[in-house]
């Protein structure tokens, strides 16, 4: 057992953890993702990427106070089946929270998507997991470019979001936004946070499936009206409520309301065009 001090990257509170032996021993490629919970350190949770030389390399933190809504009875976990060539815990290993948060949100806002990558080893392990992830619900399109090939056709990809380790090369549109991820941090947090790579992949799987089905429901409401500018953001969400058994707040209903813009292409007023407010 190896003691290593870490900072919270929230309030920069300092305080020891404890890795153990056999985790190291993974760390032979990629980084160790270590979840720090809260009460840890401090108040907060994170969570600390470090190299095999124990050095910390960074961090990843959430709104830990946001918790994701949970539909009742309708909520249902299902088996996933895959490769045997998928190493998941290479998927955690490897890819920054921040990378699998900007690539779920591409996803969830019908991007294409290319990663610029140096080492082809992770390719089909990366693809497999997000088919995995959006089965049945989001249809994804990723492909992969080395960094020599994309700036040889860099014009060619104009519309495409492209990411680098965990930077934003090419932001089509602006559409991303790092600082107004809150529910897809808490939902990749969550997914990093389980210890058990089959049951991490089921949560997020599911989070997923159930985004999809919530803002499908709301795509069906809107095309049995006649007019979209008399749409009552309020009852809608109201009615969500009502109709799968869970409370919702306000950015989670904001990111049904991206997915029904970004994913199935239609115009929904903003929050200020509606006047809502969630009582």
């Amino acid at each position: 057992m190896t003691l290593l001090q870490v900072v919270c990257p929230n309030c920069s509170q300092r305080g020891n953890i404890e890795i153990s032996d056999g985790a190291l021993k993974s760390v032979s490629r990629g980084l160790l993702a270590v979840n720090v919970p809260e009460g840890t350190i401090c108040s907060h949770s994170f969570i600390t990427y470090i190299d095999k030389n124990l050095k910390i390399r960074d961090y990843f933190i959430a709104d830990f106070q946001y918790e994701l809504p949970h539909i009742g009875e309708t909520e249902k976990i299902k088996d996933i089946s895959f490769s045997e060539e998928i190493d998941l815990s290479l998927i955690k290993l490897n890819l920054p929270a921040n990378l699998i948060t900007y690539m779920i949100k591409s996803i969830l806002i019908n991007q294409k998507i290319l990663y610029l990558s140096s080492d082809s080893f992770m390719n089909p392990h990366m693809l497999e997991f997000f088919q995995i992830i959006t089965q049945d619900n989001f249809k994804s399109n990723i492909s992969f470019e080395s960094e020599e090939d994309f700036k040889n056709r860099k014009n060619e990809l104009e519309d495409f979001m492209v990411f680098q380790g965990s930077e934003i090369i090419n932001n089509v549109n602006n559409l991303l936004n790092p600082k107004k991820l809150k529910v897809e941090k808490k939902i990749v947090q969550n997914f990093l946070s389980e210890a058990d790579v089959n049951s991490s992949l089921i949560l997020l799987k599911n989070e997923l499936q159930k985004a999809f089905m919530l803002s499908n429901s709301i795509v069906e409401t809107i095309q049995k009206m006649n007019n979209i500018n008399k749409l009552n953001i309020s009852k809608l969400g109201k009615n969500l409520e009502k109709s799968y058994k869970f409370k919702i707040n306000n950015e989670y209903l904001d990111f049904l309301l991206d997915i029904v813009r970004g994913y199935f292409g239609i115009d929904v007023p903003s929050p200020a065009e509606s006047f809502y407010k969630l009582l």
